[in-house]
């Protein structure tokens, strides 16, 4: 296997791949740092999904962003881009069919990638085969460990800018100044989202004890649980309709988030705030927000949790029936553990 601590070229450019869920585009962030120390004269490059290019933007260390392409067409003009830009290492992190292409007609010396069945034609060095074994995170750093490169920090390198934290100031000075409670109703799949109606009964429970303004933080295709959860908490904010960045930048003036396993609870997690993640059809084992301050919580008795299904075909127990007690109990810790302070009613 070739190993890049042996290459006698210098490395002048680098493509890192990930499509799809920004949150998973957070957590390939984390190579940017590894990858910048090994090779310092290097200039990395992304390909991502339009979707990601705001939270691309936010890393100085991103020299440049290729769009994905959709259609046939499209895709053979982003090759014939990646090839223009003469890469010496490209490192597929998603490794699906259409990045193999990508990578396997890149003509970079070193094609780093996942051994999935039918892509291995498209790489020269390979991360591990084992995906139930590693969180999400440690997978790619294996993979890039197998490239020769030493994995010293595990840091994200996303930085809200100050035109974000300007907005983020002036929309909580509107609001008045207030111990926010930051509640992201955000989930890639139906069956990720914690209804509203759960997380109202949470808020109910935590106002019987703290001063607190529940903040709703949210995105395109959350419409409806908003609108539930407002008419459940009638003292709650919704924020108004921004961009990802903007969003991180108000839960930035938040004292902790409650959230489901999505992109903002990875933006939380890359930001340190801390959070409290539900997690029902997904594993926290592979998911889990990549932070000290954060933690996560799941009905992990029952008979259907980690089912790993779009759509819920029962009731939602995994969120519904999670004990208020157990609930309330990862909060208490949640906010011992970070040393939060909020007013307390008695």
């Amino acid at each position: 296997m070739l190993i890049v601590n042996k290459i006698k070229y210098p490395v002048k450019r680098i493509l890192i791949i990930k499509l799809k869920g920004i949150g998973d585009v957070i957590l390939a962030s984390l190579l940017i740092k590894p990858i910048q120390d090994y090779f310092p004269e290097a200039k990395i490059d992304f390909l991502a999904d339009k979707s990601s290019f705001d939270l691309l933007k936010s890393i100085p260390l991103v020299n440049y962003i290729i769009k994905n392409g959709k259609t046939i067409s499209e895709r053979f003009k982003t090759i014939l881009k990646i090839r223009s830009h003469k890469y010496d290492i490209v490192i597929d992190l998603y490794s699906n069919s259409t990045t193999a292409l990508y990578t396997f007609f890149s003509e970079a010396k070193l094609k780093a990638g996942f051994p999935y069945k039918g892509r291995k034609y498209a790489y020269n060095i390979f991360g591990p085969s084992e995906r139930d074994k590693y969180h999400n995170a440690e997978l790619q750093f294996k993979l890039i460990e197998n490239l020769g490169i030493p994995v010293n920090v595990k840091s994200f390198p996303i930085k809200i800018n100050e035109d974000d934290r300007n907005y983020a100031d002036k929309l909580i000075s509107n609001y008045g100044e207030e111990f926010y409670i930051g509640i992201s109703l955000t989930g890639g799949w139906n069956s990720k989202k914690c209804p509203p109606e759960r997380y109202a009964e949470i808020i109910k429970e935590l106002e019987k004890k703290y001063f607190f303004t529940p903040l709703i933080l949210w995105g395109p295709g959350d419409e409806k649980e908003v609108d539930k959860l407002e008419s459940f908490i009638p003292n709650s904010i919704k924020i108004p309709n921004c961009t990802f960045m903007q969003m991180g930048a108000i839960m930035q003036k938040c004292k902790f988030i409650l959230c489901n396993d999505s992109g903002p609870m990875h933006l939380a997690a890359a930001l340190n705030i801390p959070l409290l993640a539900f997690f029902g059809p997904t594993n926290p084992k592979f998911h889990a927000p990549y932070s000290d301050n954060s933690l996560v919580i799941n009905y992990s008795e029952l008979h259907c949790i980690v089912c790993n299904l779009l759509e819920c075909p029962y009731k939602h127990e995994c969120f519904y029936e999670l004990p208020m007690e157990r609930i309330l109990n990862q909060i208490d810790k949640l906010i011992k553990q970070n040393k939060i302070t909020l007013n307390e009613k008695y």
